[in-house]
């Protein structure tokens, strides 16, 4: 049984870092503000809302590198820590009254 100290992990959370994109250009960040966000998500995202104009192929590469090396890792380590969390069972502890 895992458990879980709530006090540590919220000092935990508190001092993780901040997730921050790396520079990328403003192609790229139309796609993942745009398509990625969206699909991650889970809303729908028709190619009919897309401003084709505001990309082109270079920016999904661009895009596909970033998620490669950067955002299916952190996607990965936040399903990890979620299930983990939802996984965990409660532990009891008597209340002492003085």
């Amino acid at each position: 049984m895992i458990t879980v100290n709530m006090k540590q992990l919220m000092e935990a959370v508190m001092a993780a870092d901040t997730f921050e994109l790396p520079d990328i250009n403003d192609g790229t960040r139309y796609l993942y503000e745009n398509l990625y966000c969206k699909l991650s998500r889970g809303e729908d995202v028709r190619l009919s809302g897309l401003n084709f104009d505001e990309f082109d192929s270079e920016d999904l590469t661009a895009l596909n590198n970033l998620y490669t090396n950067v955002l299916e890792k952190n996607e990965r380590t936040a399903h990890s820590i979620t299930a983990e969390l939802r996984h965990s069972m409660p532990v009891y502890a008597p209340a002492v009254f003085v």
